[in-house]
């Protein structure tokens, strides 16, 4: 028994000291071995750290440098969105200065021509009328007399058309209404065109610009559709509709092709760019429908002005 109790106490110190070995071996291959690993490991830890903070002050830059940029971009857009609003203002001064001044000229032309050259050939109608109704004239003398007189009254009257379409003098005395209806009925009287004219104004008056630039714009309309529209049937109305005055021209003609989008047509006409041109000047909007055999409808709405 003691001898197994000797042997028993040997294996026990053998194993505390194999126990102990491994535990020094263990110490040196973690002093050695598994601490420059926990070592690296640090460093690259410290390091993703320092690169996510670089990252994330990188990102703040960038995010700061992106509104900055959208900040000049909306800037620059504000800029040029001026610079055009200012550029559409001055050219739509220069236009509406420029057509005021047409105007002017159309109502001096139709001065002079009423008060100097229709003056002087009334009074060449009157001598001719003496010379036809005097004695002592041949038959041949007297004959030429008369087609003179004729020819005078038929000159005269060219004259007033003339100084009428240049600025009747019904517009600025009476207003659009009357003005129109005039037009209406010189036109058929003229051309035979196929005209009628409806309106629900009273006998207000609107602004002179107001009133010049509708008329301008159913003259112009008048004659494009009596000139190209080959319509049976031409309607003219003026009336009130909430706080605009609308100006519809319509025709049951050949129409034409157009652009829906641009409300222009594929072959560009001056007539149209004028109708468009002058309902922007008056602030206004206008509409163009029209279809290839089966007519043409134009329809102005001008904001009202008493």
């Amino acid at each position: 028994d003691q001898e197994a109790k000797a042997k028993v106490t040997t294996l026990r110190r053998i194993e505390l000291w194999l126990m102990a070995f491994t535990l020094c071996v263990l110490l040196v291959e973690g002093l050695f071995i598994f601490r420059p690993a926990v070592v690296k490991l640090s460093e690259t830890l410290h390091q993703l750290i320092e690169a996510r903070e670089k990252t994330h002050q990188a990102n703040q830059e960038l995010q700061k440098a992106y509104q900055e940029l959208r900040a000049t971009q909306a800037k620059l857009l504000e800029v040029t969105q001026h610079r055009h609003r200012q550029e559409l203002k001055e050219q739509k001064i220069h236009t509406s200065a420029l057509l005021q001044g047409q105007e002017e000229e159309r109502r001096r032309l139709s001065k002079e021509l009423h008060d100097g050259v229709g003056q002087m050939l009334t009074g060449l109608k009157l001598m001719a009328e003496s010379f036809s109704n005097g004695t002592g004239w041949s038959e041949k003398d007297r004959q030429q007399a008369i087609n003179l007189r004729q020819l005078v009254g038929q000159t005269i009257q060219e004259v007033r058309g003339i100084s009428n379409n240049l600025m009747p003098t019904v517009l600025n005395d009476f207003g659009v209404k009357l003005a129109l209806k005039q037009l209406v009925d010189s036109t058929v009287r003229n051309t035979g065109a196929p005209l009628v004219f409806e309106s629900n104004l009273n006998d207000e008056r609107f602004d002179p610009r107001i009133e010049i630039g509708l008329y301008r714009i159913a003259q112009e309309a008048i004659h494009n559709a009596v000139k190209h529209a080959q319509a049976t049937t031409i309607a003219v109305r003026i009336f009130r509709q909430e706080k605009d005055i609308v100006l519809k021209i319509t025709d049951n003609g050949k129409g034409f092709r157009i652009n829906k989008k641009t409300q222009s047509t594929l072959v560009p006409t001056h007539g149209l760019t004028n109708l468009q041109e002058r309902t922007r000047l008056l602030d206004g909007k206008i509409k163009i429908h029209s279809t290839v055999g089966q007519g043409t409808e134009i329809i102005v709405n001008i904001p009202q002005h008493n």
